[in-house]
């Protein structure tokens, strides 16, 4: 996917989280509640101990999850700022060896014309590595923005409208949401990627057995690490948008013996850069684009020729070249997804 598309998706769920904010500063200003009477509490809260699983559940709120060695007892700590009114504290359960936190829409916020009037309504949820390491992970919300990080035993997040950071060691792993922005990254056995509409991107991902991604209208671009690549198969495909996969070398993967291609494209290019392979120890990779691209690529080469100051490339290598400007570009990109992610949540609070 060329650096303009990587901005234009990326902008895009920036301004979908930019209008998060907006809403509720414009009920402030159509209901009469002036800045004044705003309210910031912060509250903590124990979970349970001695459960295999956790199921966080929000309607309209950042739920962010993170894995510290420091911690002695898991928590949950929910920051929220708006009317007093509409303080919604989460409710904590435990049944059958599930933890649950819930937290449910507000009775105010259910008025369209006037939404939850809060500037921030997050949930810190902060594990210690032990706890962590055996838990079953669920994270679900409606609207808003889902982060998790550490080693879990599974993790599936899946969100109506929204952006999902995964960046976790574990066994199973699944995100999903409907609209929004969906960025994977750690090792895992297997992942599963899926957006009815948006953007799809895993950076150096390790899976041992399967990947999967999909999207009705996004794109997809993957990059797969040297340490496990699927063995079972990487499936992706798009039904409007372009699918960029990046593939390490077989040399660099132990008992990789390559890769056998099945690629189309129903309206665009078909660009596979990579040895087809038979035999045992070959992963199948299967892409599709019913209208775009499809570009299939050696990761060292993308790299390699990015870092390149050789601008002199022939007519050969001119895809290549065009993913290598689009590396170039892509540290720029990033950090300016990452200042876009962290100034939605700064202004929030």
């Amino acid at each position: 996917m060329s650096s303009t598309s990587r901005v234009f998706m990326r902008s895009l769920v920036a301004v979908i989280g930019a209008l998060a904010l907006l809403v509720p500063a414009s009920a402030l200003a159509y209901t009469g509640v002036g800045l004044a009477g705003l309210v910031r509490e912060e509250t903590s809260y124990d979970l349970p101990t001695g459960v295999s699983s956790l199921a966080v559940s929000a309607d309209t709120a950042t739920v962010e999850v993170s894995v510290s060695d420091e911690l002695d007892s898991p928590r949950v700590r929910h920051v929220y700022q708006g009317r007093d009114v509409d303080v919604q504290p989460p409710t904590i359960g435990e049944a059958g060896g599930e933890a649950t936190i819930d937290m449910p829409r507000s009775t105010e916020s259910r008025r369209w014309w006037a939404p939850n009037a809060g500037m921030e309504n997050t949930l810190h949820v902060e594990l210690p590595a032990d706890y962590a390491r055996e838990l079953d992970l669920d994270v679900t919300t409606r609207w808003g923005f889902t982060e998790v990080n550490g080693q879990f035993a599974n993790v599936s997040a899946e969100s109506e409208a929204g952006a999902i950071r995964i960046d976790v060691t574990a066994g199973d792993v699944s995100a999903k949401t409907r609209a929004g922005f969906v960025d994977a990254s750690g090792a895992m056995d297997t992942l599963t990627l899926d957006t009815s509409t948006g953007y799809i991107e895993t950076s150096t991902v390790d899976v041992a057995r399967s990947l999967s991604a999909k999207t009705n209208a996004g794109g997809i671009d993957l990059g797969l690490g040297e340490n496990a690549v699927p063995r079972d198969g990487l499936e992706a495909h798009a039904q409007t948008g372009s699918v960029d996969i990046g593939l390490p070398q077989e040399s660099r993967v132990r008992d990789l013996a390559g890769y056998s291609v099945n690629a189309t494209a129903g309206s665009g290019m078909v660009d596979v850069d990579v040895a087809q392979a038979t035999g045992d120890d070959v992963v199948p990779v299967t892409v599709s684009a019913a209208s775009g691209s499809v570009h299939i690529f050696y990761l060292d080469d993308f790299w390699d020729s990015g870092d390149s100051d050789d601008g002199d490339a022939d007519s050969s290598d001119s895809d290549i070249s065009d993913s290598d400007t689009d590396t170039t570009d892509s540290g720029d990109v990033d950090a300016v997804w990452d200042e876009a992610w962290d100034e939605v949540r700064q202004d929030a609070s």
